[in-house]
């Protein structure tokens, strides 16, 4: 069942393809008998540098299995060579088969094989815009740091400040030591005066 609603959807694609004045007027050569299975070939013109294309209605690709899926909607193309080999050419995107899913996506890709350039440009255009981003935040990640390093800065500042200002070597502290002595110094005085006071009373 999905076979043949795939190899008439291929017919009907087939048909609607070669009608189209924009594909004639590339050059690009259909087939002049319908196509008997799923898929069908088309010859580019000398100078390009695709050799044929094959188009298909795969009926294993999801969308065209048949029954609940409604009518194949999903187009498969390969690159083709001379010698009717099916071929990879990764400069023009076909590192494998690609698949699109409307009769406009596999014109657009049809009339693109024709200038491949333009392939390459839009993926080159797409990788400095990828560069570009990753320099942004990577200047981003290093302001970051750095605005982390002057918080950590400003933490030990507030420590030192809450641990109270240091002394200079100019400075003086006074300790326990230093008090202890003045009330030495001061008794002694006292005790003195109290022995000049017993002297001169036992005088008298």
């Amino acid at each position: 069942m999905a076979m043949r609603e795939c190899t008439e959807k291929a017919r009907e694609l087939w048909r609607l393809l070669r009608m189209r004045e924009d594909l004639r007027r590339a050059g690009i050569q259909f087939p002049n008998t319908e196509p008997e299975h799923f898929c069908f070939r088309v010859t580019y013109p000398n100078g390009t540098p695709v050799h044929t294309l094959s188009i298909s209605v795969p009926c294993d690709a999801m969308g065209n299995r048949g029954g609940s899926e409604g009518e194949p909607s999903t187009f498969e193309t390969a690159l083709v060579d001379e010698n009717g080999n099916v071929t990879y050419d990764e400069s023009l995107g076909y590192d494998d088969i690609r698949r699109f899913f409307t009769v406009d996506e596999l014109v657009s890709e049809m009339i693109r094989l024709l200038s491949p350039s333009d392939y390459n440009s839009d993926d080159d255009e797409e990788d400095d815009e990828d560069d570009e981003d990753d320099e942004d935040d990577d200047e981003d990640d290093e302001e970051d740091g750095e605005d982390g390093e002057d918080d950590e800065d400003d933490d030990e500042d507030d420590e030192d400040d809450e641990d109270g200002e240091e002394v200079g070597p100019n400075d003086e502290e006074v300790g326990p030591s230093d008090d202890n002595e003045s009330l030495f110094t001061a008794r002694e005085a006292l005790i003195a005066n109290l022995e000049e006071l017993v002297v001169e009373q036992v005088v008298l």
